[in-house]
């Protein structure tokens, strides 16, 4: 793991991959009890090599392979970021409505018990989506309380998410000054 880890840092994302591999037949190896988070974790970071190297379907098999056994052992924050992992590889897939039912997930997963910092991420990708789909009023509404939820949890993902995709709706809205 840690060897791909160096790899994927210097943008050998090949060689990452194949760390990740050959760490994956060594999980068998781990104690029963270390296993769920080694798997988690290997697929997490195989999943984010293959989405820079633009492999979108293998990227979404690791992704919906983190999701399915976070939500089978509970762990809440491997959901979100498995979910949100997902809505960026959709979106760059042009994907949109697998994207926006994600987002949609990811929502609901962050309102369950993630606080309005989680909620402030997943207000942002559903907005994304709503820009994607040229719903500019809805997408406005959703963005400016992700900026000010982002604000007020110090939530930086969110935060340059939602005012990037904002800046965009002001831009084709022909709104130059608030745009910059």
């Amino acid at each position: 793991r840690h060897a791909g880890d160096n790899a994927a840092r210097l943008f050998a994302y090949a060689e990452a991959e194949e760390h990740y591999d050959w760490a994956f037949r060594s999980i068998e190896g781990l104690a029963p009890e270390a296993r769920l988070e080694a798997a988690l974790s290997l697929h997490q970071r195989r999943g984010s090599v293959r989405l820079a190297q633009a492999r979108f379907d293998d990227a979404t098999r690791d992704f919906e392979a983190v999701l399915g056994a976070a939500r089978a052992a509970g762990a809440v924050e491997a959901e979100r970021a498995a979910l949100a992992a997902l809505c960026d590889t959709l979106f760059f897939a042009q994907r949109m409505p697998d994207m926006a039912g994600r987002a949609r997930e990811l929502l609901e997963a962050s309102s369950r018990d993630g606080g309005a910092g989680a909620r402030a991420e997943a207000e942002a990708r559903m907005g994304q989506v709503l820009v994607g789909e040229g719903r500019f009023d809805e997408a406005v509404a959703m963005l400016d309380g992700a900026i000010a939820s982002a604000r007020r949890h110090d939530r930086p993902v969110a935060l340059q998410m939602a005012l990037a995709y904002r800046g965009l709706v002001h831009y084709w809205q022909t709104e130059y000054a608030s745009a910059e």
